[in-house]
């Protein structure tokens, strides 16, 4: 029995690195594509037309569950639940939320500069590439492979000078290190004056205060006190704000009376949802 399945397994893999398969990939793609084209929605990070947008994964909610986690999924500032994803591209609704603020970054800055995007998302590759256009792009992370830096967030001198960027994306990274404020600092150090980034982490609006994982705590424990097995914390608001600030950056919080209501219904992108700007002066 156990011999019938390797067999299956080395087939299947033969398989999905043959022609035929990234052949039959594209081609599920393209019907997909022109199935969602007459769709009225639109996905900011492909500039794909869809006919909606694929609910979060069941089994990530399943796992939540089974781990007793206590708050209410539909009360994360930005993230919806019933429209996550793109089904072309895959991006999430904070990929679009940023696909959208670099469209409109690009289109009041046209000048070349560096710009970093802590653990990278293929997702925004299109945005970045077409909004940055001409500027230097480099990726970084701890433990992903195939990026330009390896670093680690809370210290990264040996790697990027003072004053040495223009524009930084660090999504979904502060709530898996161990100290976010020293690196809330790093990034700002690393900022030129004028310089400004993107600066997300998981919110849950009815937090009074953040909630932290013991040192040692297990995967299970992460993920009913933070909401995922290798989260450490579980930010509220408030507690968010204050740390971009203390760490020494002026922030925009940047939502629907700014991009408007109609633009992030278009988008899939909650009313709730807000971008947060750190900049430095």
């Amino acid at each position: 029995m156990n011999s019938s399945r390797n067999y299956v397994t080395i087939a299947r893999n033969i398989f999905k690195n043959s022609w035929l398969y990234d052949k039959l990939r594209l081609a599920k793609r393209a019907i997909i594509k022109n199935y969602q084209a007459s769709g009225a929605y639109r996905c900011s990070a492909c500039e794909c037309r869809v006919r909606r947008f694929r609910p979060l994964d069941a089994a990530f909610i399943s796992q939540m569950n089974a781990c007793r986690f206590d708050l209410d999924l539909y009360r994360f500032e930005t993230l919806n639940v019933d429209s996550y994803s793109c089904p072309i591209c895959g991006a999430s609704d904070r990929d679009r939320l940023y696909a959208l603020y670099i469209e409109e970054y690009a289109a009041r800055h046209n000048k070349s500069g560096v710009i970093i995007e802590f653990g990278p998302s293929r997702k925004l590759y299109r945005a970045i590439n077409d909004g940055f256009a001409g500027w230097r792009y480099r990726t970084a992370d701890l433990f992903l492979a195939n990026v330009d830096d390896k670093v680690d967030l809370c210290d990264m001198k040996e790697i990027y000078p003072d004053n040495s960027i223009d524009f930084l994306i660090c999504s979904h990274i502060l709530e898996h290190v161990k100290d976010d404020l020293a690196a809330l600092r790093e990034l700002r150090r690393i900022l030129k004056p004028g310089g400004q980034g993107i600066l997300m982490a998981p919110l849950q609006l009815d937090l009074m205060a953040t909630r932290e994982a013991p040192v040692g705590a297990t995967e299970e424990e992460c993920w009913r006190i933070a909401g995922q097995g290798d989260h450490l914390r579980l930010h509220s608001k408030m507690d968010f704000e204050t740390r971009i600030r203390e760490a020494g950056f002026e922030l925009d919080m940047l939502g629907a009376s700014h991009f408007g209501i109609e633009t992030f219904k278009k988008h899939g992108v909650t009313a709730s949802s807000v971008l947060y700007i750190g900049r430095k002066l």
